[in-house]
């Protein structure tokens, strides 16, 4: 008698999760296919943002191989290059390397220009802004008054 009633038992909870299914499934399929959209596209911008990365690192080496060859003034425009086309990190590294660079070929302006670019960039640590001014105002010193070196430095 007891196996008639759980078979009857097993039928109703049986209708009841038909019942559900019926109402609810459509829903669960389409959560199910958000998640995995969703991790699916995450998946594919972080392997595109890491390849972006590596091409980045791999232009920055290339520049650093043309310093290394003597190769200064076109090192110089592979950096600007790069420096116009990378993310914040490499573009930073870069227009200091540049300025750098600049300025061991003797071009003062041109490193103080670059120095100037850095200071204003909106996506750069207000450290290295900092550190850009400073340079800027270092490269100047023999050059330009006190009072115009202070305003410079903002002090």
């Amino acid at each position: 008698m007891s196996d008639v009633f759980r078979e009857v038992d097993e039928e109703i909870r049986h209708e009841h999760y038909k019942k559900l299914w019926d109402q609810y499934g459509p829903y669960a399929i389409a959560v199910a296919v958000v998640i995995a959209g969703g991790t699916l596209a995450y998946q594919l911008w972080t392997g595109y943002v890491q390849d972006q990365r590596a091409v980045e690192s791999d232009r920055f080496l290339a520049a650093m191989e043309m310093v290394a060859g003597g190769q200064i003034d076109e090192a110089i425009t592979g950096l600007e290059f790069l420096a116009e086309d990378a993310a914040d990190g490499y573009a930073t590294l870069a227009r200091f390397q540049q300025a750098g660079l600049l300025l061991e070929s003797g071009d003062k302006e041109g490193a103080v220009k670059v120095y100037d670019q850095i200071a204003t960039m909106g996506g750069v640590d207000q450290m290295l802004r900092d550190l850009a001014k400073i340079k800027a105002a270092q490269i100047l010193v023999e050059e330009r008054s006190r009072s115009d070196l202070q305003a410079r430095l903002g002090t």
